[in-house]
C-alpha cells in the first residue's frame, strides 16, 4: 500500500508533516504499529485546507477562525469574505460589533449573499448599528466540512472601527 506518511523514529515522539494528498471532506486513516508495548497514547491531527485549491468566487477575502478583521467603509459599499468550514465543526457565529455608522451583515452558503434578506440564511440589519451577529440555529443546519460561507458587509452609512469575526468549534 502507498502512505502519504511513514514516521519511524524511536520513542513515541513521531510526526508527519508537509501536506498530504486529501480532498475536501475526504477521510485520512491513521494507523499505529507497535514495534514493543506501549500505553496511553494520543493522536493529535491538525489540518488546515490550502485556499489555493478551493473554488473561491472573485473578490472575497479570506476569514480565519476566530480572528478579527478590522473593517470600515463608506455609505453605499460593501466588502466580501469567504470561510471554509472546518470538518466536524458542530458550534458556528458569526458576529460584527464596535465602532460608529451603520453596517449590516449578510451571509449565504457556496454564493455571494444576494444582500436583500429574501435568499440568505442570514441577514443580520440592525438599525443604526454595527452589532450584527448571526448565531449557530442559522448557520449549522446547512454545514458540511469544506463548505465555503460567503459574507458580506453593507455599508448603510459611513462605518469604522467594526469588527468582523467568525468562531468555529
Amino acid at each position: 500500500s502507498v502512505n502519504d506518511c511513514v514516521s519511524e523514529t524511536r520513542g513515541n515522539s513521531e510526526r508527519c508533516g508537509g501536506s498530504l494528498n486529501s480532498n475536501i471532506g475526504s477521510t485520512l486513516y491513521v494507523a499505529l504499529k507497535a514495534t514493543t508495548a506501549f500505553s496511553n497514547a494520543r493522536i493529535r491531527v491538525v489540518a488546515e485546507l490550502d485556499p489555493s485549491k478551493l473554488d473561491i468566487l472573485p473578490g472575497a477575502t479570506m476569514l480565519r477562525n476566530r480572528v478579527n478583521v478590522g473593517m470600515s467603509g463608506a455609505a453605499g459599499t460593501t466588502k466580501t469574505f469567504y470561510f471554509v468550514v472546518p470538518t466536524g465543526a458542530s458550534n458556528l457565529r458569526l458576529t460584527m460589533n464596535r465602532g460608529s455608522g451603520d453596517a449590516d451583515m449578510y451571509a449565504q452558503y457556496g454564493a455571494f449573499p444576494a444582500l436583500d434578506g429574501t435568499q440568505d440564511i442570514c441577514a443580520s440589519t440592525k438599525s443604526n448599528s454595527n452589532k450584527e451577529s448571526c448565531n449557530n440555529s442559522v448557520l449549522q443546519p446547512l454545514v458540511h466540512g469544506g463548505d465555503i460561507l460567503y459574507i458580506t458587509v453593507s455599508a448603510q452609512t459611513d462605518f469604522s472601527g467594526a469588527r468582523l469575526k467568525i468562531t468555529a468549534r
